[in-house]
């Protein structure tokens, strides 16, 4: 196959796990579009049994760029603690930084691109816990993890230098973890994803229960929801939800609010535009806005309502 990754994860075209759906084989735009279908009925017709269960577990954080993805993340790690939950945020972007600062996490832990050994100059140690399946969140080895405050946090790694090469590999372990993690008890995994719908090309939220797709007063922001909750749908993810970020004033919450309503968008609340939370990330500093943590606890006491989740008061 090449450099083709199959969107159902068999290692041959008709070898174990093959649905036949000629995507590998595709040399047109029609056969793309046709073995897409394919996959997607597949997809659908087997997203019952994967996700049956209704707690959530793996939440995919996604979006435009600027919308407030990280922002959302660290609020709701932080929101998850408090209510008594045990948070693990990965940081999947392989651009952007700030994810960690905002947790108030100074000292990175070492990228999992250490561990997966593409871009690193020499991987030691055992990486053998990363093919695990299951993988418990017990297994990561602490060099890859760091925590603050009740929140657990680990890096796939960023592109630094030229010629460092493309982020596909990055893709691939990002997609494999996601869907080997297994989290027990009160532990949830949150992923801040990249900006825009690359992610779901790659099919890295097939291994989420819930995709919270964070959205800002902008066209752009609206018309991408509305793509992602499509694509979500398409990998077999029921519960696609919205936060509203940036929001100022009633007229842009009415208008946002009746946009996604008329699109059967389902939306957990919002954050209002906030100047001091503003400075924070102006400034990357830990985000500890009590308006927004507010709003943030209120959104999630929603989400954990909504899969019949108990949580502290």
């Amino acid at each position: 196959m090449g450099d083709f990754h199959c969107p159902v994860g068999a290692p041959t075209y008709t070898g174990e796990g093959c649905i036949n759906c000629k995507m590998c084989l595709a040399t047109t735009k029609e056969e793309v579009v046709a073995a897409t279908k394919i996959v997607g009925d597949y997809i659908r017709a087997t997203a019952a049994v994967r996700h049956a269960a209704k707690d959530i577990r793996k939440v995919a954080v996604c979006g435009k760029g600027g919308a407030g993805k990280s922002t959302v993340t660290a609020l709701l790690a932080k929101s998850l603690v408090s209510l008594g939950y045990e948070p693990l945020v990965i940081d999947t972007d392989d651009s952007n930084e700030g994810t960690a600062a905002k947790l108030g996490i100074a000292e990175l832990p070492l990228p999992l691109m250490d561990a997966s050994g593409r871009f690193s100059i020499g991987a030691s140690g055992d990486t053998s816990w990363l093919s695990h399946d299951p993988l418990p969140l017990s297994c990561i080895p602490s060099d890859y993890l760091a925590e603050r405050e009740g929140v657990k946090f680990m890096s796939i790694g960023k592109i630094e230098n030229p010629f460092q090469g493309c982020s596909c590999n990055l893709g691939e372990v990002t997609k494999s973890l996601m869907q080997n993690l297994a989290p027990e008890g009160r532990e949830i995994v949150i992923a801040d994803q990249d900006a825009g719908a690359e992610s779901f090309g790659r099919g890295v939220e097939q291994g989420c229960d819930t995709v919270l797709i964070v959205i800002d007063p902008s066209r752009d922001s609206l018309l991408l929801a509305e793509r992602m909750k499509f694509m979500s749908e398409g990998i077999g993810i029921r519960r696609i939800r919205v936060v509203m970020n940036k929001v100022a004033g009633k007229k842009q919450f009415k208008y946002l609010r009746s946009y996604l309503t008329d699109r059967d968008i389902r939306w957990l609340g919002k954050l209002d535009a906030d100047e001091d939370l503003a400075l924070a990330n102006l400034m990357g500093d830990d985000l500890d806005c009590d308006v927004m943590r507010r709003q943030m606890d209120e959104i999630t006491r929603l989400m954990l309502d909504e899969a019949e989740m108990s949580y502290d008061y």
